[in-house]
């Protein structure tokens, strides 16, 4: 199992506020440092810290961002004015370039040049983004497709898993259908037992469960489905911070599938009947 407790999750906090540099070369460092951890794990925890602190800085920045467009054509003789610009101020690259895009261009025309950096007339500046996109592991379309691609991966993954072990369900599509406006990924046709807990549903996050992460969810998702439908599950399946187990909600966290010897499904039942 990936859990952490609070002490290696703030030493690995601690390591990513204080880096200063990209993030891939941050992800090096602690996957040297904490080798037991899987890669998987690790970058999941560096884009869940990317995507909160570029929320934290967004208005600092947006704020400031002619500054910010002046210092970079002072630079602008070669493509890594903006890498080095956005290892300064430790803000991802492509949110370095979309701020200075945005003084330059309309916000369709920023939408367009950020997937497919050719349509910059200022062949320079083209280079910087192209350079900044290629090396940016917390933003940028690269980044959202695979962050989208990973998602339905474990989707795909958990429905396949739920029907290896025979369990029925409805999956979002389904429910969307029947009009649900917030569904589980899996809400069970037939329940289970989870170690004699009953499960109505189950929920798939390809990511790192984090405190704030997890409390999030719960406000936003897992409170709604737990008042609705019952108790459920929650995979994290890069693993979770060891302290979200000790919420007071009726939501059962992992960070794998439940382990057969642990499950009580119908087909057990009939089964053992037989």
């Amino acid at each position: 199992m990936v859990i952490i407790n609070e002490a290696v999750y703030k030493d690995i906090f601690n390591i990513l506020s204080r880096f200063r540099g990209l993030s891939i070369e941050c992800e090096e460092e602690i996957s040297k440092k904490y080798t037991e951890l899987p890669k998987q794990t690790i970058k999941a925890i560096i884009s869940k810290h990317g995507q909160n602190a570029s929320k934290n800085l967004f208005y600092k920045y947006s704020s400031r961002a002619d500054t910010i467009l002046t210092e970079y054509e002072k630079r602008a003789t070669n493509d890594r004015a903006i890498l080095d610009l956005s290892i300064e101020m430790n803000y991802p690259p492509t949110g370095v370039c979309r701020l200075i895009l945005n003084e330059k261009y309309t916000k369709l025309e920023v939408k367009e040049m950020l997937r497919d950096p050719h349509l910059i007339p200022d062949p320079i500046l083209s280079a910087n983004v192209f350079n900044c996109i290629y090396n940016d592991s917390q933003d940028g379309v690269i980044i959202d497709m695979i962050r989208y691609s990973i998602g339905e991966e474990y989707e795909l993954k958990l429905k396949k898993m739920a029907r290896d072990v025979g369990l029925t369900f409805y999956d979002e599509g389904d429910l969307r259908r029947d009009g649900f406006d917030k569904t589980p990924d899996l809400l069970l046709a037939v329940q289970c037992l989870y170690k004699n807990t009953i499960v109505n549903w189950i929920e798939s996050k390809a990511s790192f469960g984090d405190q704030e992460s997890h409390s999030k969810y719960l406000k936003d998702q897992l409170t709604c489905y737990e008042n609705r439908f019952g108790c459920g599950i929650v995979i994290y399946w890069f693993g979770f911070q060891e302290e979200i187990l000790s919420n007071k909600h009726n939501v059962i966290v992992l960070d794998k599938f439940p382990a057969l010897e642990d499950l009580t499904t119908f087909n057990n039942l009939y089964n053992k009947s037989s």
